[in-house]
């Protein structure tokens, strides 16, 4: 599937094997894992559902999630 048929496609393929990602029919984009987080990853600034206005923000805010949880 395209990038442009699923705007969250090339999130899905990077995150895809630890969140479940989807938009809202106001374009809000979510991405929930698939594992509980402990304390120490909550309190490192960890979100167990990332939520974003559209695609390109949500991209931006897995990257932080990305790179809080390699210091986790």
């Amino acid at each position: 599937m395209s990038s442009e048929a699923d705007p969250l496609a090339n999130l899905k393929a990077a995150y895809g094997e630890d969140f479940t990602f989807w938009q809202s029919d106001t374009g809000s984009c979510y991405a929930t894992r698939h594992r509980h987080l402990s304390d120490r990853e909550v309190e490192a600034g960890l979100l167990q559902t990332v939520a974003a206005d559209d695609p390109i923000e949500m991209a931006q805010r897995m990257r932080v999630q990305e790179g809080l949880l390699e210091r986790v």
